[in-house]
C-alpha cells in the first residue's frame, strides 16, 4: 500500500514540474513574441520619418546623398 502511495506522489510530481516548465516556456515565448513586435514597430516607425525626409528634400543631389546616409545604417 505504501509502495502506491510513493508512487502517486511521485507521478503527482512529475505531472506538477511539467506543468510549470510548459507554463514557464510559454510565457518566455510571449515576452519574445512582445519584444520583436515592439522591435518592429520601432523599425517601421524609423523608416518611415526616413521616406518622408527623403520625400520633403527638392534637391536630386540633396536626395540622393540622403539615401547614401541612410543606406549606411
Amino acid at each position: 500500500m505504501t509502495e502506491w502511495i510513493t508512487v502517486s506522489v511521485f507521478v503527482v510530481g512529475v505531472v506538477y514540474t511539467a506543468g510549470k516548465i510548459i507554463s514557464g516556456s510559454r510565457a518566455e515565448i510571449r515576452q519574445l513574441r512582445n519584444d520583436l513586435n515592439g522591435l518592429g514597430r520601432k523599425v517601421r516607425r524609423q523608416h518611415t520619418v526616413d521616406m518622408l525626409l527623403i520625400a520633403m528634400t527638392n534637391d536630386r543631389t540633396e536626395r540622393f546623398r540622403l539615401v547614401e546616409l541612410l543606406k549606411e545604417d
